[in-house]
């Protein structure tokens, strides 16, 4: 399984303390068979306030819209200098590792 990554996406605010460093640090998943491959990606305390943090807007009586906040496919194209610019917010965001799933987006798009 050669370059195989399972990204675990968790918004930390529904869970308690203890949870949640087990997620981080990935001690949750040490009896899975899955957990070399497992990278754990957190949003403190939800996806809301990570984007927010960084500039982007999400309306939460409107999460279907996801799509329109994350600029990875628009028209079935990928737009590699949206997915950056989306990358180069998320990376000195101190809420959230969500750019560590982004920056492996672009790194396999770009092995294309």
């Amino acid at each position: 399984m050669g370059g195989f990554k399972l990204f675990i996406i968790m918004d930390v605010d529904d869970c308690t303390e203890e949870q949640k460093e087990a997620f981080k640090d990935k001690s949750m998943f040490l009896e899975h068979w899955l957990y070399d491959y497992i990278v754990p990606i957190y949003n403190e305390p939800n996806l809301e306030q990570t984007m927010s943090d960084i500039g982007i807007g999400i309306d939460k009586h409107n999460k279907s819209k996801y799509e329109d906040v994350f600029p990875i496919v628009q028209n079935g194209k990928n737009d590699p200098e949206k997915i950056k610019r989306l990358y180069e917010q998320l990376k000195d965001c101190k809420r959230s590792n969500l750019n560590v799933y982004v920056k492996h987006c672009l790194d396999v798009w770009k092995m294309k």
